[in-house]
């Protein structure tokens, strides 16, 4: 957030260029704080941006100015949040304006007027502490950056003497040459909230093209979940119970190994393998798994283990992640899912899962993985209470795990399935993502991740194929795997079934006039059996 002298040194200064400067940092500092306390942020810019106007020399900015600034941007931010909910931040800065517009002719200068709102705003709030947190608790998280920002802008708009430039015009940053610049996270925030969403695929799927051309790939496996039975308590998930409950099941070894053996028959080259945290299961069980599929079927590659089983089953048994993930290699794991990310933001994280390994912990493990060989998929979790800073963030530390190990396969966004959820049951989540949000998060990974991570993987599972085909024009080249059995999206209220064919993704790449490939796990070409 900006504080008061923050504001201050980012003017500079009394010219109108100095109060520009301010009003763009305003807003950018507003869109990046808006994943924290909005309240104390408002406050905290709208008195920098009194002390600012009071010391200025340039003479009285127009106070009714300010006020209608204000007014007109609150009203935008109802406009972009999808449900408002009365009696919320936004609600109490709405009645602030109006109340600004009704006293701006007793208060010659702005900064007067902006002092007088911040204290009845911080009084306001104070009344209703449930506020400050009102926008997560809400639901309207995603769009409460962007409401946030549309406030500010009009108070910024006040400080600079001019208009801000709209968000939109980013759009004209997005052509192919300048993506490959390094922008703003604020623009790239901006991408997430810009109203007109061909404006920016086009483009994003030219660099799609330039990065890996027409084909769209996909890869033959098989989805084993050993274990439903999971203690750990996380509040997005709709999979697992209690080991009394009378749905939960764990597989043995051998039923493990048929799976296995059936899926190489059918031609899969993958066995992608991950379970709940079963409390009773020995940390050796892991290593046992493996050496059961490569004891059984030894040519398959074994996509096994979550971050946080690795967690697990090296705190079973007292050894660090690099002891569990040499032995875990040397029984014939091949790679793992970087799953178990969710959003790499640990206040976001305490709201899914109370604690479950800390986003530090996930990536010393990812780390650590990349370091022995062993290369693994990354991926986002999104459409929960969630927002767009945090998916520019988790992207930017994903790309940046990148640059130092090269060890990630693809990048695979996950919206959240929201309907057998418990956090959104609970009313603590909004009901996952829009397709808008799908085709943007795709869109942006693309361009944050350029020349860092080439393959951008749509979730047919949990999206279905007709959005997957729109985004796979919108900057992603991956359709995913066949599965052939699928458990835990299907358990939280994904309609989109169990299974792709081979026949059916060769179809669905073809309408859309491109060229279907079978890859291995690595991303290998392989031809189709």
């Amino acid at each position: 957030t900006m504080t008061m002298r923050a504001v201050q040194e980012a003017v500079g200064g009394t010219s109108a260029a100095g109060r520009q400067s301010l009003a763009r940092d305003v807003a950018r500092g507003a869109l990046m704080g808006a994943r924290g306390n909005s309240g104390v942020i408002f406050s905290q810019i709208v008195r920098g941006a009194a002390d600012v106007l009071g010391e200025t020399g340039s003479g009285p900015i127009d106070a009714l100015a300010t006020a209608r600034a204000l007014r007109g941007a609150s009203d935008a931010a109802y406009r972009a949040v999808r449900r408002p909910v009365e009696g919320t931040m936004l609600s109490v800065i709405r009645e602030l304006a109006e109340e600004a517009e009704a006293q701006a002719p007793a208060q010659p200068q702005a900064a007067e007027l902006l002092g007088l709102l911040v204290d009845r705003g911080e009084a306001a709030l104070a009344r209703t502490p449930e506020q400050l947190q009102v926008l997560r608790d809400a639901g309207v998280v995603d769009a409460g950056g962007a409401g946030l920002v549309e406030i500010v802008r009009g108070v910024a708009a006040a400080v600079s003497g001019e208009p801000l430039p709209d968000p939109a015009p980013v759009e004209e940053h997005l052509g192919v040459e300048a993506i490959h610049q390094e922008l703003s996270r604020y623009r790239y925030c901006t991408v997430f909230m810009i109203e007109g969403r061909d404006a920016i695929t086009a483009e994003i799927d030219g660099l799609r093209a330039e990065a890996v051309g027409p084909e769209v790939t996909y890869v033959v496996n098989r989805n084993i979940n050993f274990t439903n039975v999971c203690y750990v308590g996380c509040r997005f998930c709709a999979f697992a119970q209690r080991e009394v409950d009378p749905e939960s099941y764990t597989l043995t070894l051998t039923e493990v190994a048929d799976k296995a053996e059936e899926a190489w028959q059918k031609g899969a080259t993958e066995i992608c393998m991950q379970g709940g945290i079963h409390p009773d299961l020995p940390g050796t069980f892991y290593f046992d798994l493996v050496r059961a599929v490569k004891e059984r079927v030894p040519a398959i590659h074994l996509h096994a283990f979550s971050p946080m089983e690795i967690l697990n089953g090296a705190t079973k048994l007292g050894i660090s992640f690099r002891e569990f993930l040499t032995e875990a290699k040397a029984s014939g794991l091949d790679t793992i899912p970087g799953t178990a990310a969710e959003i790499l933001d640990d206040d976001i994280r305490w709201s899914l899962t109370k604690g479950k390994l800390p986003a530090d912990t996930w990536e010393e493990i990812i780390r650590t993985a990349h370091g022995l060989g062993i290369r693994s998929s990354s991926t986002i979790m999104f459409g929960h209470v969630d927002a767009p800073p945090h998916w520019v963030a988790h992207i930017r530390r994903i790309a940046s795990i990148q640059a130092d190990t090269g060890g990630f396969t693809e990048f695979v966004p996950l919206p959240f399935v929201h309907r057998n959820a418990p956090i959104y049951l609970a009313g603590k989540a909004r009901p996952g993502p829009s397709f808008d949000d799908d085709l943007r998060m795709h869109a942006v990974a693309r361009v944050l991740l350029d020349g860092v991570i080439h393959n951008v993987q749509v979730s047919w599972v949990k999206l279905g194929v007709d959005a997957c085909q729109r985004i796979l024009q919108s900057g992603a080249n991956d359709f995913g795997g066949t599965l052939m059995e699928e458990t835990i999206s299907r358990m939280a209220g994904a309609e989109w079934g169990i299974e792709m064919t081979p026949d059916r993704f060769d179809g669905a790449i073809r309408d859309i006039g491109r060229v279907p490939a079978v890859r291995t796990t690595t991303y290998d070409r392989i031809a189709r059996v």
